[in-house]
């Protein structure tokens, strides 16, 4: 799959004085554009970052 098509779904949790990146979830781009996001928790916080997945995670995860 093309990873410019895939997100990860990040929160970020700030504490003690740090921003802490916790991923949620993955999101799909659509031919029209639109994003389909799937959550594997709900953030505290109400708040949601959407990133184009890292090459390095693709990677892992195809296992190469």
């Amino acid at each position: 799959m093309d990873s410019r098509k895939r997100k990860t779904v990040y929160t970020i949790v700030e504490r003690d004085g740090r921003c802490w990146w916790r991923p949620l979830g993955v999101g799909f781009v659509n031919k029209d554009g639109s994003i389909d996001v799937r959550l594997d928790a709900f953030p505290q916080n109400g708040a949601l970052q959407l990133r184009d997945v890292e090459p390095r995670a693709v990677a892992q995860e195809s296992g190469t």
